[in-house]
């Protein structure tokens, strides 16, 4: 397993998914959630270091940590491997801010989240000591107005379009009995009221926020 550092991550260009990686938690800031069209979201920024060197991860779509319980200890997180050898929940993203581009760890509900208890059979790093630094400015309102919109807006569509997938299946077995009983084909157009009405009344009763954002 490859354990990126933060020195090698600066040294990166372009976005990509990340194995594992390990740094010290610094500064945590209050996470923010709330309710979209698309469903529940939640994002926690927080600032690790490996002594020299600072780096901001962003964790989206996971429970927020309160700073007390965290700041201090030593971050570890691994992507999910899928039986397949697909690699998913932690992304390296870049942002511009201010004609500045800035890199972003991201970390999604897939990955593998520790705090200093992961396996013991795995390296503690040795950090120097820290000199007394300005402590880092809030930017988490100025992050969430010049995040990367794509992977974001994906993250909120997901309920939607699993709930659409919900949806589809149960129109798939209306259309089954439909045409079983009454021994004529149903029309597309049919096909596609049953699946829209299923969506709205889904919709309304509010279970698309109960869906999971992940992809299923």
């Amino acid at each position: 397993m490859k354990t990126i550092k933060i020195t090698e991550l600066k040294k990166e260009t372009e976005p990509q998914k990340i194995e594992a990686f390990r740094a010290k938690v610094k500064k945590v800031y209050e996470g923010k959630s709330g309710e979209g069209a698309k469903g529940a979201w939640s994002l926690q920024n927080i600032v690790v270091t490996d002594g020299s060197n600072d780096f901001k991860v962003v964790f989206s779509g996971r429970s927020h940590f309160a700073p007390a319980d965290i700041e201090g200890t030593e971050l570890f997180v691994k992507s999910h491997i899928s039986k397949t050898g697909n690699m998913s929940g932690i992304m390296l993203k870049f942002s511009e801010y201010q004609e500045k581009v800035r890199q972003e760890l991201w970390i999604y509900e897939s990955a593998k989240v520790s705090f200093g208890d992961e396996d013991t059979g795995s390296a503690i790093i040795d950090y120097p000591t820290e000199t007394k630094t300005a402590e880092p400015k809030d930017e988490f309102e100025e992050f969430s107005k010049s995040e990367d919109a794509v992977d974001a807006v994906k993250q909120l569509m997901l309920p939607a379009a699993n709930m659409m997938l919900l949806c589809l299946d149960a129109s798939t077995y209306v259309k089954t009995q439909y045409e079983a009983k009454h021994d004529a084909k149903m029309t597309d157009d049919q096909f596609q009221a049953i699946t829209s009405s299923l969506f709205i009344n889904a919709d309304k009763r509010g279970l698309i926020s109960k869906v999971p954002n992940t992809i299923q």
